[in-house]
């Protein structure tokens, strides 16, 4: 499934690992994720590591300052210490494919750099961009229209219900909601009467609520 992300927004990665086995693992646990496009898994994590580092955009990481004994079924989670800033390495539209790879390093020296237990590679797993989002703004007509009418877009798998916030002249002046069927575009109308507008030329906004 992808997730999109618009390009306001940090990623922030979480990664979750386990003992399978049936021994106390024990060290310094540590991942590296790697975002970019056209990754390809090389079989085993060192090549992916060595092979990701230099395909990658961007990449994020964490390592255990201390030492962790991870039981056999415990699992252990942990967070990226560098959150990635979309806009400064991508574009709206990109779709993108993560890698990350894990291990335990006998130091916290060698975080990063020995115990390469594991690697995943998610391919188009994160597009840029807005999952919904409002994609024309009109009127039913130009002279005494009776309706205006807000085209939303919905590019999830599922269908999605949307409040929309209305500005006339910079005030918020009504709100209307619908239910935008999955990746689809789809016409939310409001009647003219409810926004208040008077003679002359107005200035009308169109947001989605949060």
């Amino acid at each position: 499934m992808t997730t999109f992300i618009p390009p306001d927004k940090k990623i922030q990665i979480t990664v979750e690992v386990e003992n399978t086995g049936g021994t106390d693992l024990e060290g310094y646990f540590w991942f590296k994720a790697y975002y970019g496009k056209g990754l390809v898994d090389y079989g085993n994590p060192v090549a992916n590591d060595d092979l990701w580092a230099l395909a990658a955009k961007v990449s994020d990481s964490y390592g255990d300052s201390e030492k962790t004994t991870l039981s056999p079924g415990e699992k252990k989670t942990m967070i990226g210490g560098s959150p990635v800033a979309v806009a400064d390495h991508f574009s709206v539209g990109d779709v993108i494919d993560v890698g990350v790879v894990v291990g335990i390093a006998s130091s916290s020296g060698m975080v990063g750099e020995e115990g390469h237990a594991d690697s995943l590679l998610m391919d188009d797993v994160i597009q840029i961009g807005r999952a919904i989002e409002i994609t024309g703004v009109n009127f039913s007509s130009y002279e005494n229209p009776s309706t205006l009418d807000i085209k939303v877009r919905n590019r999830q798998p599922t269908s999605e219900t949307v409040t929309i916030n209305i500005y006339v002249d910079g005030t918020l002046t009504h709100q209307v909601s619908g239910t935008i069927s999955a990746d689809s575009e789809e016409v939310v109308s409001v009647d003219v009467a409810n926004l208040g507008l008077g003679k002359g030329e107005h200035f009308v906004y169109c947001e989605l609520a949060d």
